[in-house]
């Protein structure tokens, strides 16, 4: 990875594109990929927008999906970081739910991201495959829109002690 761009290669894309179009015959046949502005951008996870055109019985179907790279804190000189499984901010935690069945039950009133693979990379680097979820609400956000999440992240928290 140059600059924390990554080299996507069509292996990298075939399985999760099949899997984001139901299609076990979908061929990816061009892709691009762009840093998602607003993201975190941290030196331990980046966020991309990877979109691109498919193959399927001769027709060219458009895709896009969120690339969420995350890697270990000790790639970055911070061993004591999260790289233990039991550490409050083990750094494959993220994945780990993901391919799990917990999201399933999370409360109706929020909408989870689809899932379609994740993949390991050599020195503790994992690639997450996500459905891309616009942010039709604008770039810009009202100190009211930041209050409404707060209070949902809030009912979220408290769905678990009251199991909505």
């Amino acid at each position: 990875m140059a600059d924390n761009i990554p080299i996507l290669e069509r292996a990298d894309l075939v399985k999760p594109v099949q899997k984001l179009l139901k299609s076990d015959i979908a061929d990816v046949v061009k892709w691009a990929l762009q840093p998602l502005t607003g993201s975190f951008g941290s030196l331990i996870a980046n966020v991309f927008k990877v979109s691109g055109q498919a193959s399927e019985n001769n027709t060219l179907v458009d895709w896009v999906m969120v690339l969420k790279i995350v890697q270990s804190p000790a790639n970055i000189g911070m061993p004591w970081e999260g790289d233990d499984f039991d550490h409050w901010n083990y750094w494959r935690r993220e994945v780990y739910v993901f391919e799990t069945d917990f999201l399933a039950s999370v409360p109706p009133i929020f909408v989870v991201p689809a899932f379609y693979g994740a993949i390991e990379k050599p020195g503790k680097v994992a690639w997450m495959w996500l459905e891309f979820m616009d942010n039709a609400g604008g770039k810009d956000w009202s100190l009211a829109r930041y209050s409404a999440v707060a209070y949902d992240i809030g009912r979220f928290n408290g769905a678990y002690l009251t199991n909505y």
